[in-house]
C-alpha cells in the first residue's frame, strides 16, 4: 500500500516560497516594477502545481490548524514597511 500512496504533503515548503516571493517582490518592486507581474505568475504557477500534485501525487493532506497561517501572516506584515523604506531610498537616491 505504501508503494502507491505517494509522499506526505509538506506544507511549510509552500509557505516558504510564498513568503520569499512576497519579500523579494516588495523589497525590490519599487525599483523594478516588472517584479509584480512576475510574482503574480509565480503564485499562479505555484497554485496550479500544488493543485495537481495534491490531486495526483500526494497522500491525503495532513490536518493542520491555523498556527502556520498566523505565523505566515505575522511574518508578512513587515513586507510593506520594507517596501516603503527602500522605495523612499530608491526615489531619493540620485
Amino acid at each position: 500500500m505504501d508503494l502507491y500512496c505517494g509522499p506526505e504533503m509538506i506544507m511549510h515548503d509552500s509557505y516558504a516560497v510564498i513568503i520569499k516571493t512576497v519579500y523579494v517582490t516588495f523589497t525590490y518592486g519599487f525599483a523594478l516594477p516588472i517584479l509584480f507581474p512576475i510574482a503574480m505568475l509565480s503564485f499562479l504557477i505555484l497554485y496550479f502545481t500544488e493543485r495537481v500534485r495534491l490531486a495526483f501525487f500526494y497522500r491525503n493532506p495532513p490536518q493542520f490548524n491555523l498556527t502556520l497561517d498566523n505565523l505566515a501572516i505575522s511574518n508578512l506584515k513587515y513586507a510593506p514597511l520594507t517596501m516603503m523604506v527602500l522605495g523612499f531610498w530608491f526615489m531619493g537616491n540620485r
